[in-house]
Formats: C-alpha cells, sequence, structure tokens
C-alpha cells in the first residue's frame, strides 16, 4: 500500500555526529547545517534548546555556551533537507524544464545575450524598441543596399551627408523634405541608375576666368590671345560646354578669325569681324562648343585668332574692354 502523510526521510537525508570524552565547547560537523533548527543536540540524553549553542562555517562547527565535562555524551543529529539550497548541476537545466515566458529581462545579466544564442533571421522589427540601434550598436561595412528600404527619407531637420570619395547610386527615391539637408561634398559621386527627372545632376561643375589685355597680330596663323582656363573632369564620359565671348577688330581691308582650343586641338570656330574701307571695324567674339574629352584629367582650352586676309593686324580685346571664358562639365 502506498506512503499516505508527509514525506518519509531517508538514511541519506539524515546526519549523526557523536563525542564522548571531550572537554571542549566547539566541534567539527561533517556537513554544512544550513540553520540551528535543523540540528537535535542532545548531552547525556536531554535535548538542548537552540539557544544553547550556535553555529558556523563550511562544514559547520558547533560552539556550546558551556565546554563539555569528560563524562558527557553529546549527540547530534542533523536533517540535511531542511533550508538546504539545491544548486543544479552545469547543463543540467533543459528548455522544457523552463515554463513560457518565466525568462524575464531582470532574470537576464547585462551583456549575456551573445549573437550565439540567436538564430539566424530572428530579430523582427517588432522585437526593437523606437530609436533603440544606434551607431555604436553597427558594425563598420555592415549596412548594404540589400538592408536598405527603395526609398531614403531625409527627415525635417535632419542631414544626409556623402564624403569625398564615396558614391550613392541606386535606382530608388531619396526625399529631402522642407528643412532637411543633402551634403555632397567635393569629389563625391551621385550615379543616376534611372530616368533622369528635372535634370538633377547634370551640371557637375563651372569654372571661368575673365581676360583684359589687349593683343595684335598680323599672323596668318592662330596665336594665343592670353584667355585660357583648366578644367579636371569627374568622369572621362561627361562633356565640357565652352563658352567665349570677346571683341574683335579688323583693320582697313583685313578680316580677322577666332577659334578655341582643348590643348593644342582646333576645337571651334567663329570668323571674326572685317574692314572693307578706310577705317577698322568692331563685332563681339561669341564661341559655343560642346566638348568631348574623354579623360579625368586636367584640361586647358585656350582662345586664339589670327589675321586671314589684309594688310592691318588683327586685334584682340581692343580698349581693354575685356574677355572671357566659361567651362561647364556636364553629364553625358
Amino acid at each position: 500500500m502506498p506512503y499516505i502523510g508527509a514525506k518519509q526521510l531517508k538514511a541519506s537525508d539524515l546526519k549523526r555526529f557523536s563525542v564522548t570524552g571531550s572537554t571542549s565547547a566547539t566541534h567539527a560537523l561533517s556537513w554544512t547545517a544550513p540553520n540551528e533548527q535543523s540540528l537535535i543536540i542532545t548531552i547525556n540524553g536531554v535535548k538542548q534548546h537552540d539557544s544553547a549553542y550556535t553555529i558556523s562555517g563550511s562544514p559547520t562547527t558547533i560552539t556550546l555556551s558551556s565546554a563539555l565535562v569528560s563524562s558527557d555524551e553529546m549527540e547530534v543529529i542533523g536533517i540535511n533537507d531542511i533550508g538546504t539550497t539545491i544548486t543544479p548541476a552545469q547543463n543540467s537545466v533543459d528548455t522544457d524544464k523552463i515554463a513560457d515566458n518565466a525568462v524575464t529581462t531582470a532574470k537576464i545579466a547585462d551583456d549575456q545575450i551573445t549573437t550565439a544564442k540567436i538564430a539566424d533571421d530572428q530579430i523582427t522589427t517588432a522585437k526593437i524598441a523606437d530609436d533603440q540601434i544606434t551607431t555604436a550598436k553597427i558594425a563598420d561595412d555592415q549596412i548594404t543596399t540589400a538592408k536598405l528600404a527603395n526609398a531614403i527619407n531625409i527627415t525635417s531637420g535632419n542631414s544626409l551627408t556623402i564624403d569625398s570619395g564615396a558614391t550613392l547610386s541606386g535606382a530608388g527615391a531619396i526625399t529631402v523634405p522642407s528643412g532637411g539637408s543633402l551634403t555632397i561634398d567635393s569629389g563625391a559621386t551621385i550615379t543616376n541608375n534611372g530616368t533622369n527627372g528635372g535634370g538633377f545632376g547634370k551640371l557637375v561643375q563651372i569654372v571661368s576666368a575673365d581676360h583684359y589685355t589687349p593683343g595684335s597680330t598680323s599672323s596668318t596663323s592662330f596665336v594665343n590671345t592670353g584667355l585660357s582656363l583648366a578644367i579636371t573632369p569627374t568622369s572621362a564620359s561627361n562633356k565640357v560646354l565652352v563658352l567665349v565671348s570677346g571683341m574683335g577688330e579688323a583693320g582697313s581691308g583685313c578680316t580677322i578669325a577666332f577659334r578655341a582650343y582643348r590643348g593644342a586641338a582646333a576645337i571651334g570656330m567663329t570668323s571674326g569681324p572685317s574692314s572693307n574701307g578706310a577705317g577698322s571695324s568692331r563685332c563681339a567674339i561669341s564661341i559655343s562648343h560642346l566638348d568631348s574629352p574623354a579623360t579625368t584629367g586636367t584640361v586647358t582650352y585656350h582662345v586664339k585668332f589670327r589675321k586671314v586676309s589684309g594688310a592691318s593686324n588683327a586685334v584682340w580685346n581692343p580698349g581693354s574692354e575685356g574677355g572671357s571664358i566659361t567651362l561647364m562639365e556636364v553629364v553625358a
């Protein structure tokens, strides 16, 4: 018949210690007692109240309020499972021993959840509190285009900065509302892989220079006016729009011409003034040419002029009225 009532104590739950012929007040046990109430101490058959002794240490040492005499017999019975803290062996607590939702954040020590404890693709957006992913939590070069939505939205008051040498490319949308800013440092590149909307990114850079020194030549070969300007294209596929303006003068019976050059290569030409009468003739010079330098090296553009015919000289910038050259790099 099964046992009914309180749990029976097994022999392994009880400890026994006896002393005879001792005259000491301290006695060391072979186990650690949880408290005084877990011990039953008798001296010459008389049970001792727990105020008649104290315990300390591990294993436990009993200190009696009065030392024994040599004729005393003391017996100690210990009930070992009263108040005993049971520590599970390492790796002995399985997941089936833990109730659902029983492990709270208060039970987890700081920095104890390592990546090895997290299954792949198990951190969803629902598990991340707002504004809890800081830059300190993101390893270098770990944000790939696959991790970004099709749109980059820069909210009002914030900014997106593309450092020199960086490249921002893609066919998605970059939204910069009122109050936001998109800063592109010198040397950075934005590549449009889709349809260009409104010409964004077509004009890359503009440089210009003025020249006020007059020049005169009797040569029928092109010579420099002194008006020149250099530009360094950011892409070999880009083009350079060359715009030149100035003033030319042809002496009596003279015809002159002006031309733009990229280095030693002639790239554009316009007719200058001519004079068939007794006096000289002036006219404004204008050159417009879309050039293809096909390089990312520095390119220098010059304006040259010559006498086409006649006995008088060809004159550039008469009266120091000034001429100018403007270079615009544009995306092809």
